[in-house]
This record gives structure tokens, C-alpha cells and sequence, in this order.
């Protein structure tokens, strides 16, 4: 890691967002995305939250080797229920395919939960590389995030998706921080002045030709 210094602003954003919160990390460094999740997740115990991951299996288990390495109680979180790691088959892909839709309501249904098993809020984050080995276009990733603004509205979520701009294609990059009101980048939170909301995005994206969503 870094100097303590190095991601100053981005520590501090992360430990003080409140609820209602959907952020886009694009980064381009491991360094980078588990700094920002391990001072996320650690805020998120603090404040009696639940806190979820979803990614692939390695990525998890380097992202669980990183956080004990600060000093995170991570077994003692997880048995406790204040911290679950999820594949993307168990959430994104639970039907087979992807199926925005289904996964708001997976995310209703986790909400629900964690306040039935007493916390007071859902906090997730998610690495989004594996959308590039599912069969899902760019477009249907793209509208997924739009709509989930709806419920960011709506319930006490806060949200992190993180995007490798290194793996995914730079347009469609470009589009998926338009359905973000706020963007993390470069180690530093931007307020997105280029946010759009669903309804006046969806429907522009039905007029836009089909992206791509790999390099």
C-alpha cells in the first residue's frame, strides 16, 4: 500500500457517505479498488450496517486477506452476519442469465433482511468484471444501473459498483458513470456533474446503437 496520504479523499468520502448512496468506482489498480472497500466495509460495521460483497471467489479471498491484513476482524463479520461475500451466481446470474430486474428484487429482499436481522442498513459493493464472461450485453448492464437509482431513492442502500478500466470498453464506461450521481476515480470523489436520471437515461438509451462491453 501507499502512504496513508495517498488516498486521503477517497478515505474520507467513504467514511462518511450516508445512505441512499450509489457510487461508481473506476479504477485501475487492485491497490486502489480495496483501499476504498476496506475503508467502506469497516465504516459500514461501525454504523451496525450490513455489509455485502459480490464477486468472484479469488477476488473475495484477496479482498478478505487485505482487510485482515488492516486489522479487520473479517471471520468474527462474517459469522456474525455483518459481512457476506456472494458470487455473481448467486446474485447476478441466480437464474442462469442476467436479468436486471430480478436483481433489484434480490436487492429489496436483502434489504428486508438486514433490518429483520437488526441492522440498520445495507451496504453493498460489487466487482463488475463478471459481467465479461456472462452472456450479457453492455446495454442491459448500463439500464441495470439506471434503474437502480430507483431504489437508492427509496430504501437505506448504499451501493458501490466498481469497474476495471482496463477491461471494459471506454464507452461504455462513459455511460455507466452517467447512471452514478456520484464517481470514484483516479483516488479521488467527483460529485458527477454528468449524471443523468433513469427516465431521461433509459429512454435515451434505447435510441443508442448496441456498445461494447470488453476492450
Amino acid at each position: 500500500m501507499h502512504a496513508d496520504d495517498h488516498y486521503h479523499d477517497l478515505k474520507n468520502y467513504v467514511s462518511s457517505m450516508g445512505k441512499h448512496s450509489h457510487i461508481c468506482m473506476v479504477y485501475r489498480d487492485r491497490e486502489e479498488q480495496i483501499t476504498a472497500l476496506a475503508e467502506y466495509f469497516r465504516t459500514g460495521f461501525r454504523l451496525g450496517q450490513k455489509c455485502v460483497y459480490i464477486s468472484h471467489p479469488d477476488t473475495a479471498s484477496f479482498v478478505r486477506n487485505v482487510m485482515l491484513r488492516a486489522g479487520m476482524d473479517v471471520e468474527s463479520d462474517v459469522k456474525d452476519g455483518s459481512l457476506t461475500f456472494l458470487t455473481p451466481e448467486e446474485t447476478y446470474l441466480s437464474g442462469g442469465d442476467f436479468n436486471g430486474d430480478n436483481m433489484i428484487a434480490k436487492i429489496e429482499q436483502m434489504i428486508a433482511d438486514a433490518y429483520s436481522d437488526g441492522f440498520n442498513g445495507l451496504r453493498g459493493a460489487g466487482d463488475m468484471n463478471w459481467a465479461l464472461q456472462a452472456n450479457v450485453s453492455a446495454k442491459e448492464i448500463i439500464a441495470y444501473e439506471s434503474k437502480c437509482n430507483r431504489l437508492f431513492e427509496q430504501f437505506p442502500l448504499m451501493g458501490m459498483c466498481q469497474y476495471d478500466q482496463r477491461v471494459f470498453h471506454p464507452e461504455t464506461v462513459r455511460m455507466l458513470i452517467k447512471t452514478h450521481p456520484t464517481l470514484l476515480k483516479d483516488g479521488h470523489v467527483f460529485r458527477n456533474p454528468n449524471f443523468v436520471t433513469p427516465d431521461r437515461f433509459l429512454a435515451m438509451l434505447e435510441e443508442k446503437e448496441e456498445l461494447r462491453l470488453a476492450v
